[in-house]
């Protein structure tokens, strides 16, 4: 990265912003539809068991199934009304798209820091594309589902323990010659 002028300097550091913002916001995104996911299926799957179960109560006839399967079949039916109320999958999918958006974003904002910053011919072209890039990632924030908090946690902690949002190529960047992270 160029860093003869102090414009030039400062957008690098509003693009690293951008950045780190993107993999924090992207990857909270990704967890919430995880967890969404995970949700439907347990629910579903479940929902599915206890259905059979009192369809076979029904079918007995024992006595000792006829409060089980009136029971089983209010079970089946507030777990399907939960399903078809929230749904999960659909909220999972919103989750997904906006984190794949962030994740672009990201990623375009590291391109640019990284290739473009030193290659246009003046400083007001670059000061426009930081711009743009902050302007999109304002409108993602406002379009986009709000992930739940214990997210945010999960991933500051993955992130933090274990630099998962680091790539290799940018681990051996970052690597003073004696081997020890800068």
């Amino acid at each position: 990265m160029p860093d003869e002028h102090p414009i030039v300097r400062a957008l690098a550091s509003e693009a690293e912003r951008i950045e780190e913002d993107c993999t924090y916001t992207f990857k909270q995104l990704y967890e919430a539809a995880a967890s969404a996911t995970g949700w439907a299926q347990r629910i579903g799957s479940a929902a599915a068991i206890l259905a059979a179960l009192a369809g076979a109560s029904v079918l007995a006839k024992l006595p000792q199934w006829e409060i089980a399967g009136p029971g089983l079949a209010f079970t089946v039916t507030a777990m399907t009304a939960w399903l078809r109320f929230s749904k999960p999958a659909e909220m999972a999918q919103r989750y997904k798209d906006a984190a794949c958006d962030f994740q672009q974003l990201r990623d375009e904002a590291r391109f640019f820091r990284e290739t473009e910053l030193g290659q246009a011919p003046d400083d007001q072209a670059l000061v426009e594309r930081v711009r743009e890039f902050s302007l999109r990632r304002a409108r993602l924030r406002k379009e986009s589902p709000q992930p739940p908090p214990w997210a945010y946690q999960r991933v500051k902690r993955a992130i933090e323990q274990g630099g998962e949002a680091t790539y290799a190529v940018d681990a051996e960047k970052s690597c003073r010659p004696d081997g020890k992270h800068a």
